[in-house]
């Protein structure tokens, strides 16, 4: 026996109303509506970093990582083992590119990665702290430690070692980029930097008697702010 007349245009109804598109559908996994998208590292990528491979594979490889990092998350424990397969690269022995390339590396995944670091953030601070950089290598070393503190305004899981090595920083040299960055560090985390404060402003108020009088004149907004802030 068919189905009643009316039944039949119902269950036709709701299926041409499926094929446009219009009406009850089945709902999204709540998981898939909130889980961000995810790459996997695979052993093939992490192979492709061993110094076997040599500079210009390693480099290359760097390169394909940081741009994943930049737009998609990582799988859990990928960050740990892309970076040590890298770590070697981060040393006064090794090419200048190669460096750059691991610096560039972990800029990328402090800001792709974000939150999801968690402590990872104090032990990525700890290798820029402990790298003693080449001349050329300080504005990449400044690049990340300004992705972890977003500009000196978030230094979670940093508090405990970011006044030492603000005044460690003061002693390399003060350019424009470091004073905002000092700018921020104090305005929003002077808590942290407890006794440090009064050494901080001691060291830019001392610019013109130091005779850096360029980074003065060619960038007074940091500079103004700075002993305003201060």
């Amino acid at each position: 026996m068919g189905k009643p007349f009316g039944e039949l245009c119902t269950c036709n109804f709701i299926k041409i109303n499926l094929l446009l598109g219009i009406g009850t559908t089945r709902p999204l996994n709540k998981q898939s509506e909130t889980k961000p998208s995810e790459v996997i590292i695979t052993a093939d990528i992490i192979r492709e970093l061993h110094p076997d491979c040599g500079l210009n594979s390693r480099v290359r490889t760097m390169n394909h990582i940081c741009d994943l990092a930049k737009t998609k998350k990582f799988e859990e424990n990928a960050v740990e083992a892309v970076w040590k397969a890298v770590d070697d690269m981060l040393t006064s022995e090794q090419p200048p590119e190669a460096r750059h390339a691991v610096l560039q590396l972990l800029k990328a995944i402090i800001q792709g990665q974000g939150e999801r670091l968690g402590p990872l953030r104090a032990y990525f601070f700890k290798v820029i702290r402990d790298y003693q950089p080449c001349k050329e290598d300080l504005s990449d070393r400044l690049e990340v430690f300004k992705a972890l503190t977003e500009n000196g305004k978030d230094i979670t899981y940093l508090e405990e070692d970011i006044a030492r090595f603000v005044l460690l920083w003061m002693d390399i040299g003060l350019t424009s980029d470091f004073l905002h960055v000092l700018v921020n560090l104090v305005k929003f985390n002077s808590c942290y930097l407890d006794q440090n404060v009064s050494i901080m402003v001691h060291g830019v108020l001392q610019l013109p008697a130091l005779g850096l009088t360029h980074c003065i004149y060619y960038h007074p907004l940091p500079y103004r702010q700075c002993q305003g802030v201060l």
